[in-house]
């Protein structure tokens, strides 16, 4: 599959697997994740998928500094949002299976 140029210019996301380094999958369980991982599990690109990655990649910088973080040890709380009150609100959360998140709704 071809994607553009600029997809290569998009920074990714490392991610330490244990259980990809016990069965052997990535040496040393390190995965790194790109936005053509995203966009093929969104199945195309926009601007949230595009947002949501950098956020992703912004958010895990930040926490993590210079660590590396563990694929199944992070979380995503979402408040519970009703949009007939919030009318501004029109696109759900986009979660990434790559950091092997689940939402927990707060």
């Amino acid at each position: 599959m071809a994607f553009p140029e600029f997809f290569a210019r998009i920074p990714t996301l490392p991610l330490r697997d244990p259980l990809a380094e016990l069965l052997g999958a990535a040496d040393g369980g390190l995965i790194e994740y790109c936005f053509a991982d995203a966009v093929k599990l969104a199945g195309h690109s926009c601007p949230t998928v595009a947002g949501a990655w950098l956020m992703s990649v912004r958010a895990l910088r930040e926490l993590y500094a210079d660590e590396i973080p563990v694929r199944g040890n992070l979380a995503v709380a979402l408040p519970v949002v009703q949009p007939w009150r919030s009318p501004r609100v029109t696109e759900g959360p986009v979660l990434w299976p790559s950091t092997g998140t689940a939402p927990t709704l707060a």
